[in-house]
């Protein structure tokens, strides 16, 4: 509290004091009343409370000797008093959650202590280490526990030597598998030398002795009658039928021990390569420019197909030969005018023949290799009749074989 009197002068005060509202205090001396004024800003309020001390003077006193008391009101004290309590209570809040979290990490570790005790156990015995032994257990339900992994470890080693009795079994196993194994190769080994002893021996030697006596054959009859020259020219035919299945034997030896990778080939040249293998052949073929997805065996396919036709037609009969694109594909049809093959055989003549069948009834090995060939080469061949009449006015053996697209250039 301070007193002013009617000069603004503080009364009792030390020199320069000053009202803290001014305007307030003049206008308490001017209406010589109380005046309020609030700082709300600073949470104060000033009150001016005039006191008036002319009445009791004389009239004629020369100066007013009233007063104003000048009261200031203001919580700030109090509220940074409970600003710092405030953060006294959330310092001490704090601590307590500190020390809390402690406290509980602290009992959660003594009372997981067991089980983490377990579970450390538990990893070695995953690991493999089944002989490991579990720690004491700290409680009852600690102690069921320990006893089911027990008992499962108890039964994995019963299991693990069962497991390891078998393994044994079966590597003996293997191993006499392995045995028969090479044996069985070995075996399989010697046999086809023995095969490739044969087949050069029939090759070869027999094919050797063959030649001459065609020869001999042919000389003969020139010399012979009428019937002996029949005679002689069937003798003939029996003995180049030899050499042609000699000659297909040795290539299926070849065939089988030759694995060579499908490319792209001339078909072309593989049809002419084919026709010159029978220059008594009649074979009319245009050309083509396809090429096709096969190997180097692929005028084998031709050279058996036309001596087929040659075989059952004879000398005489007219073939032909066509090349066209037919659904993604190259399509050859081979069409000869001479006997032609029933419906009951056309579905078995390209598939290797049947040994109990009659060799009179049974088609030759050609076509059998032609068919394993196409098959081969991811293509079909199949035989229909030339003409509508019946099997009787020819045939007509058609091949599919993959097409090789042309690039750009090739194609302008």
């Amino acid at each position: 509290m301070t007193v002013y009197n009617v000069l603004m002068h503080p009364v009792d005060a030390p020199d320069g004091a000053s009202p803290a509202n001014a305007a307030s205090l003049a206008e308490a001396i001017e209406s010589r009343s109380t005046v309020e004024f609030a700082d709300i800003a600073n949470a104060t309020l000033y009150r001016y409370v005039f006191i008036d001390l002319l009445d009791l003077l004389d009239p004629a006193y020369a100066s007013d000797p009233s007063r104003v008391l000048e009261i200031v009101y203001s919580t700030r004290p109090l509220d940074d008093a409970l600003v710092l309590l405030g953060a006294e209570y959330l310092l001490i809040a704090h601590l307590a959650v500190v020390l809390g979290v402690l406290f509980a990490f602290g009992i959660a570790t003594l009372a997981t202590r067991p089980i983490r005790r377990v579970i450390v156990d538990v990893e070695r015995i995953a690991a493999g280490d089944l002989d490991h032994p579990l720690s004491e257990a700290g409680s009852a339900e600690l102690g069921v526990l320990r006893e089911s992994i027990d008992r499962m470890t108890a039964r994995l080693r019963e299991q693990l030597v069962t497991v390891r009795a078998s393994e044994q079994r079966v590597r003996e196993q293997n191993e006499a598998l392995e045995r028969r194994i090479h044996e069985r190769t070995r075996e399989l080994d010697e046999a086809n030398e023995e095969a490739h002893l044969y087949i050069d021996i029939i090759s070869h030697d027999l094919g050797a002795a063959l030649g001459p006596a065609l020869s001999c054959t042919g000389s003969l009859a020139d010399e012979l009658d009428e019937p002996g020259r029949a005679r002689a020219e069937q003798i003939g035919e029996s003995i180049r039928q030899c050499m042609q299945i000699i000659e297909c034997v040795a290539w299926v030896d070849r065939y089988r021990t030759c694995e060579r990778p499908l490319e792209e080939i001339e078909l072309d040249r593989s049809i002419h390569d084919g026709i010159a293998r029978h220059p008594d052949l009649r074979v009319h073929y245009n050309g083509t420019i396809e090429r096709v997805l096969a190997d180097g065996f692929l005028p084998e396919v031709f050279a058996n197909l036309l001596g087929d036709v040659w075989r059952y037609g004879g000398s005489g009969v007219n073939c032909r030969i066509r090349v066209e694109p037919h659904n993604g594909e190259v399509l050859v049809s081979l069409e000869g005018d001479g006997p032609g093959f029933p419906d009951r055989e056309k579905g078995r003549i390209f598939v290797r023949p049947d040994r109990a069948r009659t060799a009179a009834d049974r088609p030759g090995l050609g076509l059998s290799i032609a068919g394993a060939l196409v098959r081969r080469y991811g293509g079909r061949i199949w035989a229909d009749d030339r003409a509508e009449s019946g099997y009787a006015r020819g045939t007509v053996i058609r091949i599919t074989l993959p097409r090789r697209a042309l690039d750009a250039g090739s194609a302008a």
